[in-house]
């Protein structure tokens, strides 16, 4: 009987103990995450409510789900010593292994964006290398057809400048020059 209290005691602290543990994890995830206003209310009420369903289950589990006030005070006391003799170590060591992991799934992202684009340009070169064939003999024939029109278009164009400027200077009383 002894022994069992004894074990439940304990049960209850690493509880504690590891619900700290959680909450150094989420703070360390959110800081470094930095998401949203609205995201972290999301967050801290999902976080919330599932570690208070995993301490609700874990209670059962251990004390029939009976919560007495020593069953909190041995929850605080095992948040207690996780926070005064693994909490910064722990949150310390979190940002370097978050950190290490975010560098590295960038890199590996990067890696594999390259490899995609690289398959993508050797899946795609016999294709554009036959629009290429096919259409630079339309776009010449095209631009052969559309020169004259051009050229054409451009005299009418410096004709139109030419009328408009001997316009100008006869409404501004000026004699235009001789041709």
């Amino acid at each position: 009987m002894l022994q069992e209290q004894a074990f439940s005691i304990a049960q209850i602290a690493l509880l504690g103990f590891a619900l700290g543990m959680l909450i150094d994890i989420y703070r360390v995830s959110n800081s470094m995450l930095n998401p949203g206003r609205y995201l972290v209310g999301l967050f801290d009420i999902l976080f919330w409510l599932s570690c208070t369903l995993w301490t609700f289950v874990y209670l059962l589990h251990v004390n029939s789900g009976e919560a007495r006030l020593y069953v909190l005070a041995l929850l605080l006391l095992g948040f207690v010593l996780e926070q005064n003799f693994l909490g910064s170590t722990l949150r310390t060591n979190l940002r370097s292994v978050l950190h290490a992991l975010i560098k590295g799934l960038g890199r590996l992202i990067k890696g594999v964006s390259v490899l995609v684009e690289a398959v993508l340009e050797a899946i795609t070169a016999p294709f554009r290398f036959l629009v290429k064939l096919f259409l630079r003999p339309i776009i010449w024939l095209v631009g052969f057809i559309l020169r004259p029109i051009g050229f054409m278009l451009l005299r009418v164009r410096a004709l139109d400048q030419a009328m408009r400027a001997l316009v100008t200077k006869w409404w501004a009383g000026e004699e235009p020059k001789e041709f």
